[in-house]
């Protein structure tokens, strides 16, 4: 693991590659900085005002020492370039819908999305073979991209990185809703973030990225395994075999889905209208079902997760929901 200042000298070697723009625009993600360029300046139809600020892809890879300021936005590293003088607007954008002071990130309808139509296509695979059907979902630190399409119906149950799962319980409930299911099968997400009583994050291999982050992934093996081991307890001996996959990057490629081309749209302006206003320091926002900007700094100063408390049946490893009146669109990312 590289040191906070490590990674503080390579984000400035890229701003440093750039002309010196008046303000800088700052996303996480994979976003192409020209599109959005391209968007802002074709809906006020100028380009003049192309050349006052500049869009700087701050990638999730640049997260090298981001734990010594949050865990879990790469937007962090806006929040430095905005304390060291740059003039900085940000705009959230992760799949994982974990950047705090907003209810939504861009990406986040269009995984939750995918997940939904992809278990829906899987589950006939696991109803012909009666199997347990296993996908293991994005999610690092957060659990949303696996209760919400429980939530809509995908899967029986999830796991999720705020609480630690026991895998005999969980063998027990799927067991239990491969009985009730006519076709004989159960469905489970499982976030990449995912974590056993008494364990840790599982991750693909001791090796690391360029930045020197391990990368996540494998529990979704492991619980397929187990699963497959512990069935005989709860189906009279006999063991029900899995289907197991990695949903991965079939979420993240392709076209975004109706929210997900709209909401970009409406960030970069909200991020134009602030430059073209002498703002900075700021972070567009999604909030209560309307458009704002909040103060850069609320990213680093809170972690945005599921609240386990209001929104997850410890017990039912499922979300738990009684009244949904007032509630954000996507009911339990607000804060």
């Amino acid at each position: 693991m590289h040191s906070q200042t490590d990674a503080w000298d390579c984000l400035k070697h890229v701003l440093l590659r750039h002309p010196a723009p008046r303000y800088w625009i700052a996303y996480s993600g994979g976003m192409d900085s020209h599109v959005l360029l391209h968007l802002c300046a074709t809906l006020r139809d100028s380009h003049a005002f192309t050349a006052e600020f500049h869009a700087v892809h701050i990638h999730h890879g640049l997260q090298t020492a981001a734990d010594a300021w949050t865990e879990h936005c790469a937007l962090s590293y806006a929040v430095r370039m905005y304390q060291e003088g740059v003039k900085v607007v940000a705009i959230p954008k992760t799949m994982d819908n974990d950047v705090p002071g907003t209810d939504y990130c861009i990406g986040f309808s269009t995984c939750v999305t995918r997940t939904i139509a992809l278990t829906n296509t899987l589950r006939t695979t696991a109803g012909s073979h009666e199997r347990f059907l296993i996908l293991e979902v994005f999610g690092r630190y957060a659990g949303y991209t696996a209760i919400l399409p429980t939530m809509a119906g995908a899967a029986n149950r999830c796991v999720i990185p705020e609480f630690k799962f026991d895998i005999e319980h969980l063998t027990e409930l799927l067991s239990k809703d491969r009985m009730r299911n006519p076709s004989r099968y159960s469905v489970v997400l499982v976030s990449e973030g995912a974590t056993y009583e008494g364990g840790d994050m599982v991750f693909e291999s001791t090796s690391t990225d360029a930045y020197g982050h391990a990368k996540l992934g494998g529990i979704g093996d492991l619980v397929a395994a187990q699963l497959k081991d512990i069935s005989p307890r709860f189906n009279n001996g006999q063991m029900v075999d899995v289907v197991n996959q990695k949903l991965g990057y079939m979420v993240r490629g392709g076209d975004p889905d109706a929210i997900d081309s709209i909401v970009p749209m409406a960030f970069g302006n909200l991020a134009l209208d602030l430059i073209l206003k002498g703002v900075h320091g700021r972070l567009v926002v999604l909030k209560n079902g309307r458009y704002d900007n909040m103060p850069l700094d609320v990213v680093t100063a809170s972690k945005k997760t599921v609240n386990v408390s209001h929104f997850y049946d410890t017990d039912r490893y499922r979300p738990k929901y009684e009244n949904f009146e007032m509630k954000p669109l996507f009911i339990m990312t607000g804060e």
